[in-house]
């Protein structure tokens, strides 16, 4: 991590968020640390690499329907300045078996998410997967019905004297269809700008055709391309 960017996330971190000066050094070691585990390939799973122009490196994930979703948000959410895989940032907590047997348990979580208030340590899980240990260890894993979200108590409070807070997140935490649209446009938010012509000539074109579908807007003149830089750019606005 260059000097300049690992200032700014510590003074973030403390004057933004509220660290103590102590454990903001501490989480952007963190942040600069390698992962603490490999990601682990399943039958069920396909790893791979999701470069971040955020963190100016290759994010890690487990699945593409769980940890690499998740990945596309945080790297185009303002509210977000840096995240890792994988942090080597051990969780502890610990459960009631069902002989009445305190076990404990330490985690190492999927994301560590730098927020614009907050610093968050992340588990991306399915909603069967957390059910089932919700059934398993009754306390550990429990649902917020009011929340409308799932919930550990003992990583909360393990986490609360370091200044972070902990989430399950779910394909219920987000929008599928947003998704869809960051994966559809995808380098289109880094591009540049058509020329000012073509620009002109289809924001007309919208404007004339409220509600106009993707396919209808490109023209000879007017690229597949350049219609999704637009869309991104927030310029024009069409069914996709």
């Amino acid at each position: 991590m260059q000097q300049d960017r690992r200032e700014f996330l510590r003074r973030h971190l403390v004057d933004g968020v509220g660290l103590t000066a102590s454990n903001a050094a501490d989480l952007v070691d963190v942040l600069e640390r390698d992962a603490a585990r490999a990601v682990r390939p399943t039958p069920f799973s396909s790893p791979g690499l999701f470069p971040s122009y955020k963190n100016m490196a290759a994010i890690e994930s487990e699945s593409r329907t769980g940890e690499l979703p998740y990945d596309r948000l945080l790297e185009h959410d303002d509210d977000v300045l840096a995240y890792a895989h994988q942090p080597d940032f051990p969780v502890k907590g610990r459960y009631l078996s069902a002989t009445g047997r305190i076990v404990p348990v330490t985690a190492t979580l999927d994301r560590l998410v730098i927020r614009q208030k907050r610093v968050v340590l992340v588990e991306v899980k399915t909603e069967e997967a957390l059910a089932e240990l919700a059934n398993e260890r009754p306390g550990f894993v429990v649902r917020d019905a009011g929340a409308g979200r799932w919930r550990n108590p003992s990583f909360e409070a393990y986490l609360a004297p370091f200044g972070i807070e902990f989430e399950y997140v779910t394909a219920t935490s987000y929008s599928a269809t947003r998704i869809r649209n960051i994966e559809t446009l995808g380098a289109a938010f880094r591009a540049p700008l058509p020329a000012p012509l073509i620009v002109m000539a289809a924001r007309e074109k919208v404007r004339g055709r409220p509600g106009l579908r993707l396919g209808e807007l490109v023209s000879d003149s007017v690229s597949l391309g350049q219609v999704l830089v637009l869309v991104a750019a927030g310029i024009v606005y069409i069914d996709l």
